[in-house]
């Protein structure tokens, strides 16, 4: 109890300060005066001091990776590696490939659409769903239903694919495209992130902990087992003109930290090592990032966003295997 209110107590400082001191822009380069190395310091401790509070003193859970699970994790550590490469060793290929319409956004958009036939192939074959029927299937067209109005949005509801003119009302679009979005740029990405670390890192983080809470077959399905939360850090290690933003540092810091408390709470578990690594290489790609050249285009145009985005739904589309492969395979 008192870890949960020293680091509740910090994030409630975070955010006054942020508002009367730590003022910061949208996009700013990084900044690391001594007041924002600070708040860096702050941001860790009381997400780490947080996440401990609901720590077990050893997690009471048996952590199995499959070859699934394995080869989930390699895919999105060689999709960020090589991303990582290419902004050092050819930022000005990586910033055309994440231009507005450019190859990246396009990747976006499939891997979208593919989640989609995914939950079409889902609710089409609900064989595997023994109770709780009405409420999964729900949310499985609650869940379409979101990913429809993102890949709609991604290609501006068709426009860039016909190329017709945007209607008046669009005119305070940041993009003077029609899509909802680009009027609200800043909430838009804090809302999705945030939703993203909140299904893919902190819920099964608790599951991890408190196993006996999602027993039901609802929870089971929709909460992932632990292995997610490693490729799920990944996306959030792409910041550059974003890094001094108060939830940028928060969400990232709180899945390293997350990383850093199963490897450390399971000494006799050899997947202790899967966390453990994944944190190191975290750092060191979000310090290759935020260290390197100043003037690589790809960070100082904003595109490392795209792979950013990239990611991420990457990661939603292995999610999303996974709720199949356990209706499809319910427990006994």
């Amino acid at each position: 109890m008192l870890l949960f209110i020293v680091g509740s107590t910090g994030i409630l400082f975070l955010f006054y300060m942020s508002r009367v001191y730590w003022r910061v822009r949208w996009y700013s380069v990084p900044d690391f005066s001594f007041s924002y190395i600070l708040r860096t310091i702050i941001i860790s401790f009381s997400m780490v001091a947080v996440l401990l509070s609901i720590t077990r003193t050893l997690i009471n859970y048996k952590i199995d990776f499959n070859t699934f699970h394995k080869g989930s994790i390699l895919a999105i550590l060689s999709i960020s590696i090589s991303s990582l490469l290419l902004f050092i060793f050819s930022p000005e290929v990586a910033k055309e490939m994440g231009e507005e319409d450019g190859i990246i956004e396009w990747l976006s958009f499939l891997v979208i659409v593919s989640i989609l036939f995914l939950i079409i192939i889902i609710l089409s074959r609900p064989n595997g769903i023994s109770k709780s029927k009405t409420a999964i299937v729900s949310l499985l067209i609650l869940f379409g239903f979101l990913f429809f109005i993102m890949g709609m949005e991604e290609i501006s509801w068709g426009q860039r694919i016909f190329g017709f003119q945007a209607p008046a009302q669009f005119e305070g679009n940041s993009q003077k495209e029609i899509n909802i979005h680009n009027f609200v740029t800043t909430e838009a990405d804090s809302l999705y992130y945030i939703g993203f670390c909140i299904l893919i890192i902190y819920l099964p983080f608790v599951r991890l902990n408190f196993p006996g809470l999602f027993s039901k077959e609802f929870l089971r399905i929709f909460i992932s087992e632990p292995y997610i939360i490693i490729p799920g850090v990944f996306p959030l290690v792409f910041q550059y003109n974003k890094w001094n933003l108060l939830f940028t540092q928060i969400l990232l810091f709180s899945g390293i930290a997350v990383l850093l408390i199963i490897s450390l709470s399971k000494p006799k578990d050899k997947v202790k090592n899967y966390f453990l690594i994944t944190a190191i290489i975290i750092l060191i790609i979000q310090a290759t990032i935020l260290f390197g050249d100043k003037n690589n285009p790809v960070l100082i145009s904003g595109r490392i966003a795209e792979y950013k985005e990239l990611l991420s739904q990457i990661v939603l589309f292995i999610y999303m295997l996974d709720v199949s492969d356990k209706i499809r395979k319910p427990e006994p």
